[in-house]
């Protein structure tokens, strides 16, 4: 039986809920980190990190992400003990880079430029020459579509299986100075050839999807030997397609958005926007609830729940809560610190009213668990924090490329994520919010997560199509209710219930 539809009368609901949540999730900072699964690879403690300064070319950046993604993965087969980490002069980073040198304390070497620390990844062995491609120089925006050369993308997966740095035609001389050897020229050759030439070669546990013209975040792509795509099509559907379902897509490709996220939905994969990370292989030596105390990355306010709330009547309760929770890359940058943070996190303003942060927990508990230590840190009174589903996928479109309940599956591993950092709410962007589809995909969600009070969800286009109306979703003795946005902060867009403060 389908959940039946609530008034927008929040209060009415809000108090009904109060009373319908009696399973409490009990929060255990025992947890143990074996019950948590990985979908990002946990690298070892390096014993000693090269520093390198800032790369802001991206034809040098090339570089550097493909020899620091080879150092990287030798040593995840635990070959070395190296890792290279670029220097990225800014407050957010900073700040990571502190909490993990102060954790894992390895030696330190530089700072030296790209081009030496290629050198010396050379000399140990981990690079033996470089792959040659063409900079896209094609005029489109940045993950735009357009006219597109491949060759980079090509370059960068086939790095791991060459030893190979990614060198571009402008940098071919540079390279040939330091005494590498060209072991393969990728000009010419889509991604399409790359994938049927080498697809045996490649990860099935991740994909990354690039913008050709951007360098960020490679380095974990070659660590694991993951195929990189740069748009939606034919080819990203195959590289969909052969990989685990519930896996992880690394990056942002060119494209829409939903012509991105609605393919890696359908066959069970689920997008992470990580497309300006810097550093990820640093920042994944770390198990939360082991290494890193379950403490540490617990929400401050895991003590409360609704009951504890005092309701009154004739009163709407308005809740204000920030999208974009999916979105690693900026989590991890502009939005705790860097040029943008006083606009958000770090905003003087925060703390004088309350507010709800959606935050990609599960991805950031893998891939930088400093960020969650900080916000958490740093947490005022007013300060609440959702999960923004465990990735970015509509849950009403999950898996329907394959077979079996793969939004069970996901769902009972975010669930054991939202038990060690105390949340209990889950924010989500489906397809068609109301649909028979989007009811099945919440009561899947509130079968398999027992912690789960609420759901907040938007639809992808318009975000406010529920109109602020509540789904109350039934799973054994439970009520669970699925909230829709009724007015979105969110200035020119033309829609209704869309505008300014």
């Amino acid at each position: 039986m389908y959940p039946r539809y609530a008034s927008d009368c929040l209060s009415r609901s809000l108090m009904t809920l109060a009373l319908a949540c009696v399973l409490v999730a009990t929060i255990s900072a025992s947890l143990q980190a074996g019950s948590l699964h990985r979908y990002w690879p946990r690298f070892p403690r390096p014993r000693q990190v090269i520093l390198v300064p800032f790369v802001g070319d991206h034809q040098e950046g090339m570089v550097f992400e493909t020899a620091a993604g080879l150092v990287a993965g030798v040593l995840l087969r635990r070959e070395s003990k190296l890792l290279l980490m670029e220097d990225v002069d800014r407050s957010d980073y900073r700040r990571w880079a502190e909490k993990m040198m102060g954790l894992v304390r390895p030696g330190t070497k530089g700072p030296m430029d790209t081009w030496a620390a290629t050198a010396l990844a050379r000399d140990l062995g981990l690079v033996k020459g470089y792959i040659l491609y063409r900079y896209d120089t094609h005029e489109r925006p940045w993950h735009g579509l357009g006219e597109i050369d491949e060759s980079a993308n090509v370059a960068t997966a086939l790095a791991p299986i060459f030893r190979a740095v990614a060198v571009s035609e402008l940098l071919k001389p540079r390279a040939e100075e330091l005494g590498l050897r060209m072991l393969f020229d990728a000009r010419g050759h889509p991604e399409e050839w790359c994938l049927k030439r080498y697809e045996k070669h490649f990860s099935r546990h991740l994909v990354m999807t690039a913008d050709p013209k951007s360098r960020v975040a490679r380095s974990l792509a070659v660590a694991v030997g993951a195929f990189v795509v740069s748009r939606p099509g034919p080819v990203y559907e195959a590289a969909l397609a052969r990989c685990e379902p519930d896996s992880p897509v690394l990056g942002w490709g060119c494209g829409a958005e939903d012509a991105q996220t609605l393919p890696s939905s359908e066959w069970g994969l689920f997008q992470t926007a990580t497309n300006w990370c810097h550093n990820l292989p640093v920042f994944s030596t770390e198990q939360v609830g082991e290494t890193i105390p379950a403490e540490a990355v617990l929400s401050p306010r895991a003590d409360l729940s609704l009951a504890d709330l005092r309701w009154r009547t004739g009163v709407h309760y308005i809740t204000f809560i920030m999208s974009d929770g999916d979105n690693v890359q900026w989590m991890m940058g502009n939005f705790a610190g860097g040029a943008e943070g006083h606009y958000y996190y770090d905003s003087p303003l925060r703390g004088r009213f309350a507010m709800g942060w959606t935050i990609p927990y599960v991805d950031l508990a893998q891939l930088c668990p400093y960020v969650l230590m900080d916000l958490f840190r740093r947490a005022s009174p007013g300060d609440d924090f959702v999960l923004f589903g465990g990735g970015y996928y509509y849950p009403d479109r999950f898996a329907t490329k394959r077979q079996g309940n793969w939004l069970a599956v996901h769902a009972r591993r975010i669930g054991a994520y939202m038990r060690l950092g105390g949340l209990r709410s889950l924010a989500l962007n489906l397809q068609d919010w109301d649909s028979p589809e989007a009811l099945t995909a919440y009561q899947t969600l509130t079968r398999s997560i027992p912690a789960l009070n609420g759901i907040f969800t938007v639809q992808y286009l318009p975000y406010t199509a529920g109109e602020g109306r509540v789904i109350w979703v039934r799973a054994g003795r439970r009520e669970v209710p699925a909230v829709s946005c009724k007015m979105c902060i969110w200035a020119q867009t033309g829609r209704a219930r869309e505008t300014t403060p």
